[in-house]
Order: structure tokens, then sequence, then C-alpha cells
């Protein structure tokens, strides 16, 4: 089938549909000035004919600064399962559930995945998985079928990840560098060690 001869009978089609004649006028400064405008709020008094305030450039943590602090929070939610390993998870004698994933876990966790995306360590791979192996133990039925000894064994296995995730065993590199001179001289004043 050839295609000429029913494209020119559509094309004849169309232009008797069209109205005959030059195309209507249409006057535009009309049309715009019939279409409704958006209504506009007043601004109050003290901002009209003021210039906009250009917002202040915010300063953000270098990468160095963000890896020192998911450090530090990583080793105090170290310190705290170490504590609570020390306490052979147990409150007043009691199995507790401080050491479910409700708890330190989640937070251990995501931190540690935190870390894994800045830099290539395994040490974050390997608490995220010492942390797997043991989670059935860490609950409270599973806590009363064990004696405390046996999670207090555990503890120097998490300071040893804490040490690897701080680079030292002492605490003092999980607190702020800000709060250490705070710190220091509250335990100053409460030991009576004069100002030096």
């Amino acid at each position: 089938m050839k295609w000429a001869p029913v494209i020119v009978k559509g094309v004849a089609v169309l232009f008797r549909l069209l109205p005959s004649g030059p195309p209507p006028k249409i006057d535009y400064l009309q049309l715009r000035d019939s279409i409704p405008m958006s209504p506009t709020l007043p601004l109050p008094p003290s901002q009209e004919n003021q210039p906009a305030e250009v917002a202040p450039r915010l300063s953000l943590p270098t990468t160095a600064q963000t890896l020192t602090e998911l450090k530090r929070r990583l080793g105090k939610e170290l310190y705290r399962v170490e504590m609570d390993l020390q306490g052979g998870a147990r409150i007043a004698g009691l199995p507790c559930d401080c050491l479910s994933r409700s708890k330190h876990l989640g937070g251990i966790e995501a931190t540690a995945e935190e870390l894994m995306s800045y830099e290539r360590n395994p040490v974050y791979g390997q608490v995220i998985e010492w942390f797997n192996q043991h989670e059935p133990e860490f609950e409270p039925a599973e806590i009363a079928k064990r004696p405390p000894e046996y999670y207090q064994g555990l503890a120097p296995e998490v300071r040893g990840l804490r040490k690897q995730v701080t680079g030292t065993e002492d605490v003092m590199a999980l607190v702020k560098p800000e709060e250490k001179q705070r710190i220091l001289q509250v335990v100053k004043k409460q030991l009576g060690i004069a100002r030096g």
C-alpha cells in the first residue's frame, strides 16, 4: 500500500476543518490581566524594604573529626558492655536485659557500620561479629542459665575490642577533650587538691 495518497487526503480533510481567513487576533495584555493573581501576604512593617538575610555558612566536621567522635562513641558503648559483663550480666543478683540488642547491641552495630563506611579497619567487623556470636547468650533467660563468672570472663574480650577501636584501654579516651578539664577540676575539688 502506498501511503502518499492517504497522507494527502488526510491533510486536505484537516484544511477543510480549519476556519478560513487570518488567525484570530489575541490581545495578550487583556488575557494576562484577566488571570487572577495569587494572593500575597503583606510583610510585617519591620521587614518591609529590607534586604533578605543570607544564612551564615555552616562549618561541618572534617572526616578526621567525625572518625574520632565515632570511635569515641563506639568505645563508650563497648565500655558500658564491659561493665555489664563485669557485673555478671546481673543487677541486684538478677539477670538483666542490659546486654540485649535493644540496649547496647543496636547502637554498637550501627556505629561500627558507620565507621566501616569511613575507613577499612577489620576491627569494626570483628566487633559486629563478636556481638552477633554472643547475642543469644545475652537474653535474660539465657543469662539465668549461666553463672556470673561466665560473663565476667567475656569482659577482657570486649576490653580488647575497645582497645583496638580507641587505641588505648584508658577510659579517659572515651571523654571528649573539652570535658576532660571540667572532670579533672571536679575530681581535684573532691580530693581537695589545689589547682595547679
